[in-house]
C-alpha cells in the first residue's frame, strides 16, 4: 500500500504534538512536587537526612515518595521536609494509595513542619468523620505528650494496626512494654520480631555496639524507640545485660519513672513537667556511685538543657567527672569492641534502611574522628589515616564527606605539630 510522503510528515508531527501536550500534563501535575530548598547549616552537623542532596549552600529535597514520619526525631530533618512529607502524604491519600496510617504520618508531619493549627484540624476532621477508624484512635493517642499518654491502651491499638504500618509500630510497642514494666510480653514481641522478616541487622550491629560502651553496670540513657529497641534486643540475645537502659523519651511518665526507679534501684525525681534534662541532672547528682552515659543521638535539645561535663567513650558519652581510662575507653570501644564491618557493607532491604540507617551510621563519624586526633595528636600518623579514611566513607553516605575533610584541616593548617601539654 502506498502512503504518501506528506502524510508520513504530517502524522509525525501530530505524534510529536502529543508527546509534548502529554509530558507538559504531567509536569503540571507535578507541580506540588517542586524540590524544596533551604540554605545548608554552617557548623558542623552529622544528621543524615534522607532523601536530599546538597549543592552550593542549598538543599533540595528531589523525592517525590512519601515516607513513614516518625515522632521522636524532629531535629534530624529540618521543618520544610516535614511541610514537604504533609504535603505528599495527602496527595497519596487523596488518590487513595495509602492506607490508614497515612493519616497518622500526615499528622505528625504537620506538627513537626511547625503547623499545629494544620494538625489539630485534621484530628478535629477525624473525629467527626471517622470516629471508629485506627487513624482516628492513632492520631488520638499520639497528639497526647508521651508523659500523658494512656500507655495501656496502645497494645491494643496495635493490635488494630494495619499491616504496612506494624514494623514501625514495633519499635514503639517494645518502649511501651518496658515503660510498663511487662517484660514478659516485652520479650516475647523481642523474639517474635527477631523471627520475622523485618528484622534489620543493621539495627542489631547499632544495638550492639551502643550496648557494648559503658563500663560495667552503668546506667545507659537512650532516646525513642528504635534506639531502645536496639539495645533492648541485644540484651534480650544475652549482649550486655548488666547495662541499665533508661528510656528519656517516655521519662516523663509516672509509670516509667517508677519501673525504673523500682527495677534498677535508683533515686529519681517524681515532681511532674521536669524535662529530661533536669531529670538527668538529679539522677546523676543523687547516685553518685553509678556511672552513667547518654547515646550521642539524643535530641540536641536534650544536650543543651543538660548543663553537665559529657567525654566521649563511643557512641554514648559519659556524664559528669570523667574517668581516668575515658580516652583508653574509647580506643578499646572502637578498635576492639565493635562491630564496624557492617558499616561499609551494603544496606540489607529492609523498610528500616529507607531512612534511619544512614542516620544512625553517621553517629559513629564523631568518635571515630576523636580516635583520628588521638593517634594525630601522638604522632602515629599511619593509625590516624585509617581512622580518618572510616570516618569519610561512612560519612559519604549521608554527603558529609566535606565537613570530615574540614576536621581534617584544622589540624593540617597548624603550621607545626601540635604540642604536647
Amino acid at each position: 500500500m502506498f502512503v504518501p510522503k506528506f502524510f508520513i510528515i504530517y502524522l509525525r508531527k501530530i505524534t510529536a504534538f502529543l508527546w509534548l501536550w502529554t509530558g507538559l500534563s504531567v509536569m503540571h501535575s507535578l507541580r506540588g512536587q517542586e524540590p524544596v530548598v533551604r540554605p545548608v547549616e554552617t557548623y558542623l552537623n552529622l544528621d543524615a537526612e534522607f532523601g536530599q542532596y546538597r549543592e552550593q549552600g542549598q538543599e533540595k529535597f528531589f523525592d517525590s515518595v512519601a515516607f513513614p514520619v516518625l515522632e521522636k526525631y524532629n531535629m534530624l530533618m529540618s521543618e520544610a521536609w516535614y511541610d514537604y512529607q504533609a504535603k505528599v502524604w495527602e496527595r497519596d491519600l487523596k488518590k487513595g494509595v495509602a492506607g490508614e496510617e497515612g493519616w497518622l504520618y500526615m499528622f505528625r508531619a504537620l506538627r513537626l513542619a511547625g503547623r499545629p493549627q494544620a494538625a489539630d484540624s485534621l484530628k478535629k476532621a477525624l473525629e467527626i468523620y471517622q470516629p471508629a477508624s485506627w487513624a482516628a484512635k492513632a492520631v488520638r493517642w499520639y497528639a497526647l505528650g508521651p508523659g500523658q499518654r494512656p500507655l495501656r491502651e496502645f497494645p491494643a491499638l496495635f493490635q488494630q494496626s494495619p499491616n504496612t504500618a506494624r514494623p514501625f509500630l514495633i519499635p514503639e510497642l517494645l518502649q511501651v512494654l518496658d515503660a510498663l514494666c511487662d517484660t514478659r510480653r516485652r520479650d516475647s514481641l523481642l523474639q517474635a520480631w527477631q523471627n520475622s522478616e523485618e528484622w534489620p541487622k543493621e539495627l542489631v550491629y547499632y544495638g550492639y555496639n551502643l550496648a557494648q560502651t559503658p563500663v560495667e553496670n552503668a546506667v545507659l540513657f537512650t532516646d525513642g524507640p528504635f534506639e531502645t529497641a536496639a539495645v533492648l534486643q541485644v540484651q534480650h540475645l544475652g549482649v550486655r545485660p548488666d547495662v541499665k537502659v533508661i528510656n528519656l523519651f517516655y521519662l516523663g511518665h509516672p509509670e516509667y519513672r517508677n519501673c525504673v526507679a523500682i527495677r534498677y534501684n535508683l533515686n529519681i525525681p517524681f515532681t511532674a513537667h521536669l524535662d529530661p534534662g533536669s531529670v538527668i541532672r538529679h539522677v546523676v547528682t543523687h547516685n553518685p556511685s553509678r556511672a552513667f552515659y547518654i547515646s550521642q543521638s539524643t535530641t540536641k535539645t536534650i544536650f543543651r538543657s543538660l548543663g553537665l561535663p559529657l567525654y566521649c567513650e563511643g557512641l554514648a558519652y559519659r556524664i559528669g567527672k570523667p574517668s581516668y581510662s575515658t580516652f583508653y575507653r574509647l580506643l578499646d570501644n572502637v578498635e576492639n569492641n565493635y562491630n564496624l564491618k557492617y558499616l561499609e557493607d551494603s544496606l540489607s532491604k529492609n523498610t528500616f534502611n529507607k531512612f534511619r540507617a544512614a542516620q544512625f551510621n553517621t553517629v559513629y563519624v564523631a568518635p571515630l574522628l576523636q580516635v583520628f586526633d588521638l593517634y594525630y595528636y601522638k604522632e602515629d600518623f599511619h593509625r590516624a589515616e585509617y581512622w580518618y579514611q572510616k570516618a569519610l566513607r561512612i560519612a559519604r553516605q549521608s554527603g558529609n564527606e566535606d565537613l570530615v575533610r574540614m576536621h581534617r584541616l584544622f589540624w593540617e593548617r597548624k603550621e607545626e605539630k601540635p604540642s604536647r601539654r
